[in-house]
């Protein structure tokens, strides 16, 4: 199989056309000059014969440039014939070209032959989607020389149609790698002849050849970085033309079958949630959700553009989000950090308006920095602030004067209910047992 030459239209036609009638407006003014200066000249001073020479010798050159023009446009336009034809002649036929990129359809599998320059003693493949996901990989024959693959992934589903990429691993008896020359494969079904100005590199016009009752779009349009490229003047961009159409996790992400996090609630067991291979954004939140009951509110809300799975705690729950294991990790495929989301409980109408210990943070940070005078005087805050947390949380612990006075007006008119007295009595209790351990009371 012989690789084939991409065909490169560029129609200069319509420039043709301008030029041929910016000459056409120039000959006819010359001409109204001319009739114009004949007319109007002194017949005592009449023009003379030199310039009157000169002057129809330039008229004769605007004629012939006028009908070189008609004549080039007519060769343009069976040029531009000639590679419609010599195009459309391409579709139905086999080709190699250079690249590592195959296409894969529902009626034709994805193609590749590679060379090598010494027979290697092992050879592994590895595809990726367009994304860069590797979808398969497995060990070759060492003395094979192509591939085909016909998307069938080891879980038993099929790959979606699309453009995908073949990195072959071939080694030698020493263990060193060997370079592979690769080549894809495929059928023709459509040809594109894109029509540019060579001026403005404005689109001037799109034909496609195809198949009959057969429809086809681009894969994937690339172009090298640092060059000229004349995507922008097809319409056209870098990158994939036809995402993925597959709303599963394996498909549209990093994620792989097999990846798993845990989740905790209120330090009770540690339930694992594992990704299969036909899971879902919207599966894997009913997964979640179903471990975590009705203490947590998972949503798949959609940010920037994508959708994203949000874990938030609701009142008086603890959740615990704990990553899978390395090289397996779910979490951090997904976006999200392993954390500890706790919200405190709603107070109700007769539940006590101060209640000691609590939820304290300290806001410190690694990025805290002495290095400056700027940094030094952050720092110093923060850590002052650290320090007033850790009292506050300290002092919560204890009874106080303060305290007592803000749970005895409660009801107003400084009276205590009995069920306000009872959880005073137990605080007070607790508090005394504290200070016997530490031989200090808060008064």
């Amino acid at each position: 199989m012989t690789p084939t030459t991409p065909i490169t239209s560029v129609s200069t036609a319509p420039s043709a056309s301008n030029a041929l009638a910016k000459l056409s407006g120039d000959y006819t003014l010359f001409l109204k000059l001319l009739t114009s200066q004949m007319t109007n000249q002194d017949p005592l001073d009449p023009m003379d014969t030199s310039q009157y020479t000169q002057q129809l010798v330039q008229y004769s050159q605007v004629e012939q440039s006028i009908q070189q023009s008609g004549t080039l446009k007519d060769i343009l336009a069976r040029l531009s014939s000639q590679d419609m034809i010599q195009a459309s002649s391409l579709i139905g036929r086999a080709v190699s070209f250079d690249g590592s990129t195959a296409g894969l359809t529902s009626a034709a599998p994805a193609r590749w032959t590679w060379t090598t320059a010494q027979r290697p003693t092992t050879l592994s493949a590895t595809i990726t989607d367009a994304s860069g996901a590797v979808v398969d990989s497995r060990i070759l024959d060492p003395a094979s020389t192509s591939l085909d693959w016909d998307g069938m992934l080891p879980h038993g589903m099929r790959a979606p149609d699309g453009a995908y990429i073949l990195a072959l691993q071939a080694l030698d008896a020493g263990g060193t790698s060997l370079p592979v020359t690769m080549s894809s494969r495929g059928t023709v079904s459509a040809v594109f002849v894109v029509a540019l100005d060579p001026l403005s590199g404005a689109q001037l016009s799109v034909r496609q050849f195809g198949q009959v009752a057969q429809r086809t779009e681009a894969v994937r349009v690339s172009a090298a970085p640092g060059v000229a490229s004349a995507l922008g003047a097809m319409g056209l961009a870098r990158g994939t033309l036809t995402p993925l159409n597959s709303p599963t996790l394996v498909a549209q992400t990093s994620l792989r079958a097999g990846d798993s996090f845990s989740v905790r609630l209120t330090g009770g067991a540690i339930r694992k949630i594992a990704i299969t291979a036909d899971d879902t954004l919207t599966s894997l939140a009913d997964k979640v959700r179903k471990a975590l009951g009705r203490t947590a509110s998972v949503t798949t809300p959609t940010v920037d553009g994508m959708k994203r799975l949000r874990v938030e705690a609701k009142a008086g729950a603890d959740v615990e989000l704990i990553a899978g294991p390395e090289g397996t990790d779910a979490l951090g495929k997904l976006g999200l950090a392993p954390t500890r989301l706790s919200v405190p409980e709603i107070a109700g109408k007769k539940d006590p308006k101060v209640k000691p210990g609590g939820t304290f943070g300290l806001a410190l940070s690694d990025a805290l920095s002495i290095a400056t005078p700027k940094d030094a005087a952050v720092a110093v805050k923060q850590i002052k602030e650290a320090i007033s947390t850790s009292q506050t949380a300290y002092r919560s612990l204890y009874w106080d004067d303060g305290k007592a006075a803000l749970v005895n007006s409660y009801g107003g008119g400084g009276r205590v209910s009995a069920y306000q007295a009872k959880q005073v009595a137990r605080y007070q209790d607790a508090l005394t047992r504290i200070s016997a351990i530490t031989g200090s009371l808060g008064g």
